[in-house]
């Protein structure tokens, strides 16, 4: 393992992403060498005073960059630098948040090392409806829901109906994404 201690001081953004940049910087300039493995999320965290949190977010980051591989237990190596097959560059879309999304990818290759979807001009239409509703709904954004229309209880049982078993609306609970589903159950 190596004793290599990042400097997160300095570059811009959430610490995450310029623990991030700095590992990657490491592996470009030759501090990091291909195999030499990096120091285990939990010592890291205590080291830079951060939570294991970010250190986590920071090595999903370069891991989604194809930088870094391991597994639970075993620990993440920096992996070895392959020259890329010549294809149309791919730029990152602009982004506040270090997103690791790809502008559109004409190469016809897949990407597996990345969870974020291509954008292929979807964001003038999810600008739109994002506008839409803020415009037409103005207060129930920015509110909790404390209640759920029957409609979502009705649309819970059509879609639970499906294989021959038809529950009570009354036995629907509606909730507001899958973490809070997932507590309900």
């Amino acid at each position: 393992m190596t004793n290599w201690l990042p400097n997160i001081t300095e570059g811009d953004g959430p610490i995450y992403l310029r623990l991030a940049d700095s590992i990657e910087g490491a592996i470009s300039d030759g501090t990091l060498q291909a195999g030499s493995k990096l120091p285990p999320q939990r010592n890291l965290a205590y080291d830079l005073g951060v939570t294991i949190g970010t250190i986590g977010r920071a090595y999903a980051l370069i891991h989604e960059r194809g930088l870094v591989s391991g597994e639970v237990g075993r620990g993440t190596y920096v992996n070895e630098r392959k020259t890329p097959a010549p294809s149309l560059p791919m730029e990152p879309a602009a982004a506040a948040f270090g997103s690791t999304r790809h502008a559109i990818d004409t190469s016809a290759e897949f990407r597996l090392n990345t969870t974020a979807a291509p954008d292929v001009g979807q964001s003038p239409l999810i600008a739109r409806h994002i506008e839409a509703v803020t415009r037409e709904h103005t207060y129930d954004i920015t509110n909790y829901a404390r209640s759920f229309p029957d409609s979502w209880c009705m649309a819970g049982v059509r879609w639970l109906s499906q294989n021959g078993w038809s529950p009570k609306p009354e036995n629907i609970v509606s909730t507001l994404g899958a973490h809070a589903a997932v507590m309900s159950v």
